[in-house]
C-alpha cells in the first residue's frame, strides 16, 4: 500500500547531508514548506524505502567514508536502530536537526566540527532523492576538489517566461509577458559538495553579518547573497 509522491512530499521532509569525500551525512527534518508531523519511524514502508535507497547510494560508493545524520530529535535512536538493521556501516555520527533545510544543513557543519579537516570534502544531499548514481557523486568531489564547490546542475530544455505574480500558474491572474532565455538557465539539485572550511567560514560571516536571516533557507541563495561563486557538476 504505497503512498503518492505528493503526500510523501506534504507530510515529511526527509534530507541528507553528505560530508567529504570519505564522509556522508543524512538527514531527516522539518521544513517551512512542509508538514513533518511524522518521523521515519512512522513512516509507510515505501517511503522508508526510498530513504534507505539514498543512503544505500552513498553507503556503497567507494569515495565515502562515513555518514552523519541529521534528524529530529524524537528519532535519533532509532537512526542508530536503522543502521544495525539495514546495514549502514559508514554510518559514524547522528545529531538533531534545525527546523529548515538550511537550519539542518547548519547544525551538521557544526556538529562535525573537531571530527573532520578542513579541506575534506562535505556533501549535502536530499535523503527522499534517491535517483543519484555514482558517476553524479564522483564528478561532484571531482569539481569541489579543483574549485572549492560543486552543485549537481542541469541545462533547461523547456520555453520559458518570467511570471508577473510569484504565485503559482495555477493563478487565473497570473500570466507571463516577459521570454526568459533557457540558454541562460542553470537547473540546479543536490548533492551540493563543499570544502568544510571554506562552507563552515561561510556560515560563520552569514550569522555575524545577519544575511543568513535574510534569504530563503537553503545554502545556495545564501551563496548568491555573500557574492559566492557556484561551480557546476554532473546533473540528471
Amino acid at each position: 500500500n504505497g503512498i503518492p509522491i505528493k503526500k510523501l512530499r506534504k507530510y515529511t521532509t526527509i534530507r541528507e547531508l553528505q560530508f567529504s569525500q570519505n564522509v556522508e551525512i543524512l538527514t531527516e527534518q522539518d521544513s517551512l514548506r512542509y508538514d513533518s508531523s511524522i518521523g521515519i519511524g512512522e513512516i509507510p514502508i515505501d517511503a522508508r524505502m526510498l530513504y534507505l535507497k539514498t543512503a544505500e547510494t552513498f553507503q556503497n560508493h567507494q569515495e565515502i567514508d562515513a555518514i552523519l545524520i541529521v534528524c529530529v530529535k524524537p528519532y535519533l535512536d532509532h537512526i542508530w536502530e536503522m543502521k544495525e538493521k539495514y546495514g549502514l556501516s559508514k554510518l559514524k555520527w547522528v545529531c538533531e536537526g534545525g527546523d529548515t533545510f538550511q537550519g539542518s544543513v547548519l547544525n551538521g557543519v557544526k556538529y562535525l566540527k573537531g571530527k573532520i579537516d578542513r579541506n575534506d570534502i562535505i556533501l549535502f544531499h536530499f535523503g527522499a532523492s534517491p535517483f543519484i548514481t555514482d558517476d553524479i557523486i564522483s564528478d561532484y568531489i571531482r569539481v569541489c576538489k579543483d574549485k572549492g564547490n560543486a552543485i549537481s546542475t542541469t541545462d533547461y530544455y523547456l520555453l520559458s517566461g518570467k511570471k508577473k505574480k510569484s504565485s503559482s500558474v495555477s493563478n487565473p491572474d497570473n500570466y507571463t509577458n516577459e521570454y526568459i532565455d533557457r540558454d541562460t538557465i542553470a537547473v540546479m539539485n543536490t548533492p551540493h559538495a563543499f570544502q568544510y572550511g571554506f562552507v563552515s567560514d561561510m556560515y560563520k560571516e552569514a550569522i555575524e553579518t545577519g544575511v543568513i536571516n535574510t534569504v530563503e533557507p537553503h545554502t545556495t541563495t545564501l551563496m548568491y547573497a555573500m557574492g559566492k561563486k557556484i561551480y557546476f557538476s554532473l546533473g540528471s
